[in-house]
């Protein structure tokens, strides 16, 4: 009898310790994959991945169906190619300007990217648009390397100088449009989807925005 008694209590004693290294684990290893992938610096490509699902559904806001003055922009300011080039924005006065800042620790800026890579393609013969995805990242050969794996043709550019204070944001992604007379004609913080019929209208049309 004492044998069976100590068989039970050792059962009991395995049970409940069973239950309590299940509950252990079910925290446990939640935690150490998000440690894993926060240390790999996979975690904001993963929430960026999920985060382009929503893009591409619809739920997200939708670019403008018009341009509008927000003021002018100073135009005296450099920036870096990819292959170290510098690039003074003034260069591009007469054309339309897609503007957008971004970094790869930014998750919704990563699920940008595919519906911004898809406008492109579908505006870059056109002489009158230019497109700066201006990366914010303090390590560029993480960028670049990031921009490389991803496939990304959309220019990328890194700053060489101060950005002028129209520029300056407190949040990323930002989106500006700038008109070819230099002026701020669209401004938008966080996760969008431009790649439709409208935006690339008015992205053609810069005037729209400009006499608005």
């Amino acid at each position: 009898m004492a044998s069976r008694s100590r068989r039970v209590k050792k059962s009991r004693s395995d049970l409940a310790l069973n239950k309590k290294t299940r509950k252990t684990l079910e925290w446990v290893i939640p935690i150490s994959l998000i440690g894993i992938l926060y240390f790999t610096g996979l975690l904001p490509e993963i929430q960026g991945k999920l985060q382009s699902l929503i893009v591409k559904s619809g739920l997200v806001d939708q670019a403008p169906q018009e341009f509008k003055v927000q003021g002018a922009i100073s135009q005296d300011f450099t920036l870096e190619t990819v292959d170290g080039e510098n690039v003074n924005f003034s260069d591009l006065k007469g054309k339309t300007v897609f503007v957008n800042l971004w970094a790869t620790w930014c998750p919704p800026c990563i699920a940008e990217l595919p519906d911004i890579q898809d406008l492109y393609e579908k505006t870059k013969a056109d002489p009158g648009i230019e497109f700066i995805m201006l990366n914010l990242d303090k390590d560029r050969e993480k960028a670049l390397k990031f921009v490389d794996r991803k496939g990304i043709t959309v220019p990328v550019y890194f700053k060489s100088s101060a950005l002028p204070p129209e520029l300056v944001v407190r949040s990323i992604p930002t989106t500006f449009v700038i008109s070819p007379g230099g002026e701020i004609i669209f401004q938008h913080s966080g996760i969008a989807s431009y790649n439709n019929s409208s935006f690339i209208s008015l992205l053609r049309s810069g005037s729209k925005g400009k006499n608005s």
